[in-house]
């Protein structure tokens, strides 16, 4: 009968041990977790943010003024606006190729360099509402929340003068972060003198300098 008592005892003991070495508090919802995704911090965001502005997006329709209005709120609303186009990378090769404004840097097939998980992750990243941080950005960049329809009534020291509002996604990183992908609308003009575009780009960090593989015209008005 001791005996018994006594393998059952050591049983209980082996089978709790068992279950505390399988414990992990931070990993307990692991199933939950997409390992895939690059989370940045905020300085890796303003720094690909400040170079793309230096650059002006490597977009050669732009002429940006010497400060530069941005959006303090993450543009998340670009679904809403081009609906299927954005929601599989098949609709962002249609894109590519039907877009008339592309230039010869531009038409490096989009498959060749996203795979469908890709495209999911960043649709996924982008659509994330994020606040960008004054503290590491540009000099040059302005963070405004109110758009560029009511800046002139609140801000009379710029009547008359043309400048530049962007609003950004979230930056959308892939591959380990060597890849970056953004929905950007652009507007410029003032009072009710506003013209603008809405692009969808992809930029490669090639040791720290990020650089422009296509950027796609998505609307003008």
């Amino acid at each position: 009968m001791r005996k018994l008592i006594l393998l059952t005892i050591l049983s209980l003991l082996l089978i709790s041990c068992k279950n505390d070495n399988n414990k992990n508090p931070g990993l307990e919802n692991s199933d939950q977790l997409d390992l895939t995704e690059v989370y940045p911090d905020d300085q890796y965001i303003c720094d690909f943010i400040n170079q793309m502005i230096d650059k002006k997006f490597q977009i050669i329709y732009y002429d940006f003024e010497d400060t530069v209005y941005l959006h303090q709120s993450s543009f998340t609303g670009f679904e809403e606006q081009f609906g299927n186009q954005l929601r599989t990378l098949s609709g962002i090769v249609d894109l590519q190729k039907s877009n008339t404004r592309l230039t010869e840097s531009d038409r490096f097939p989009v498959e060749k360099i996203l795979s469908e998980e890709d495209f999911q992750i960043i649709r996924k990243q982008a659509k994330q509402s994020y606040i960008f941080k004054d503290f590491c950005l540009s000099d040059r960049i302005n963070l405004q929340n109110n758009t560029i329809s009511n800046f002139e009534e609140e801000n009379d020291d710029v009547e008359f003068r043309i400048v530049t509002f962007l609003n950004i996604s979230k930056p959308a990183f892939v591959q380990d972060g060597r890849f970056a992908f953004i929905f950007l609308v652009y507007e410029t003009g003032f009072g009710k003198m506003v013209s603008g575009s809405s692009w969808a780009a992809l930029y490669e960090n090639q040791n720290g300098e990020w650089n422009k593989c296509f950027a796609i015209e998505l609307a003008m008005f």
